[in-house]
C-alpha cells in the first residue's frame, strides 16, 4: 500500500505500479520506456504501460508517483548512485584484501 508522509493513503497504488515497471524491466532487460514506446510487441497482458524504470549495468530501479519523465529521471539517479556505492565497496574491499580478486567465485 502506498502511504504518504503524513500517513494517509495515496489515491493510486504507486508501489504496485513501480513494482510492475521493475518486473517489465527484469523480464526484458530494458527500461519500461523502451518497451512501451519502441518495442510494444514485448508487452504481455497485465504489464504496466507507464515509463519509469531504468536498467543500469544490470541494476533495475523503478519509480512511480510523478509524471513519467520525472519517474524515469529519479530512477536513473538512484540506479547510478547504487552502482557507484557498489563500485566503491568493491574498490575498498580490493584495497583491504589484495587476494580479493582471486577469491571471487568463477562462473
Amino acid at each position: 500500500m502506498s502511504v504518504s508522509i503524513d500517513g494517509k493513503p495515496f489515491a493510486y497504488p504507486y508501489d504496485e505500479i513501480a513494482r510492475g515497471k521493475a518486473m517489465l524491466s527484469l523480464r526484458t532487460g530494458r527500461s519500461s520506456r523502451e518497451i512501451v514506446e519502441f518495442a510494444p510487441h514485448l508487452l504481455r497482458e497485465g504489464d504496466v504501460l507507464h515509463p519509469g524504470s531504468v536498467v543500469v549495468n544490470g541494476l533495475i530501479v523503478a519509480v512511480s508517483g510523478w509524471d513519467d519523465w520525472d519517474d524515469e529521471a529519479i530512477a536513473a539517479q538512484l540506479a547510478w548512485e547504487l552502482w557507484r556505492f557498489a563500485k566503491d565497496a568493491y574498490n575498498i574491499r580490493r584495497k583491504m584484501d589484495h587476494d580479493f580478486l582471486v577469491s571471487l567465485p568463477r562462473r
